[in-house]
């Protein structure tokens, strides 16, 4: 006890001679700058778990002091050393994208995964949805009422997702199944040419009625919600299912489809996921 006593008053008179020494230079030169990220100065936390127990924190909250320190100097940071801080910036991103990935990845060879649960995925990570549009989108909500109430309060429709598209506040609806969703049926049709499942058809239609439904009530909607900046003009919709056929007949027989919609998108899981590579790809080229 009067070791580890000793050892802390030695410590604490060591740090009030670094304070002292700091604050008379700061105070007599005001031209004088305290290093940032010099390596010599350590959490107070860490040299007391050397000096008392003989060992430093772990790893995890050694990552976490360093986070807190960055976070802490990030004005510095961007005042002094402007190019570190984006090259710092750029790995964080790119290793968020390389985890999110791996995520995306992993729950794509989970077959047991709901339609919620992929909801509450793509809520968490929301910018996968605006990489299925070429337009700016910022998420507006999920499972918005876009109409549809009787008079009894029954048969309210809700959109799995609400985007806002481009610069002008136009709406965007996206409805999500799941990667097990079947796209195509089993037989062919005529001449190796497959029908779109029954799955596929009635997301479609069941997106389109979404449509129809926000775009009769949109007015009444923006004076009880106070959202006047969104606007109904032309409404893409986005229908995120199954996963990319595997025979050419097949693939043939979807790009017919759903490049002949008109006002809707289909785009599938895997699909999704090439483009998050696609994007971590580029980011990943040196600049």
């Amino acid at each position: 006890i009067n070791r580890a006593h000793k050892r802390s008053i030695d410590l604490a008179n060591r740090a009030k001679r670094e304070y002292l020494d700091a604050y008379l230079n700061t105070a007599l030169d005001p031209d004088f700058e305290l290093p940032i990220g010099d390596g010599t100065s350590r959490p107070v936390a860490d040299i007391l778990a050397e000096t008392l127990i003989g060992k430093s924190r772990s790893p995890e909250a050694e990552a976490k002091a360093a986070a807190l320190s960055v976070r802490k100097s990030v004005r510095t940071l961007a005042q002094k050393e402007p190019r570190e801080l984006l090259e710092l910036r750029r790995e964080i991103e790119l290793v968020s994208l390389e985890e999110l990935i791996d995520i995306f990845d992993k729950k794509l060879s989970q077959a047991g995964l709901q339609e919620r649960h992929w909801q509450e995925f793509f809520n968490a990570n929301a910018f996968i949805l605006q990489l299925a549009f070429n337009l700016p989108a910022l998420a507006f909500g999920d499972q918005v009422a876009v109409g549809g109430t009787r008079f009894d309060g029954s048969g309210g429709k809700l959109a799995d997702f609400v985007l806002r598209l481009g610069l002008f506040g136009n709406l965007a609806l996206v409805e999500i199944k799941t990667p097990k969703a079947a796209l195509l049926v089993k037989r062919p049709y005529r001449g190796g040419v497959y029908a779109p499942s029954e799955e596929l058809s009635g997301a479609v239609t069941q997106v389109l009625d979404q449509r129809h439904q926000l775009q009769n009530e949109i007015n009444s909607k923006k004076v009880t919600s106070k959202a006047y900046d969104v606007f109904t003009y032309a409404v893409p919709c986005i229908v995120i299912v199954g996963r990319s056929p595997i025979t050419v007949e097949e693939k043939k027989s979807l790009e017919l489809y759903r490049n002949n919609l008109r006002d809707v998108i289909v785009i599938t899981f895997d699909e999704l996921l090439a483009k998050l590579k696609a994007l971590h790809e580029f980011l990943a080229k040196k600049p």
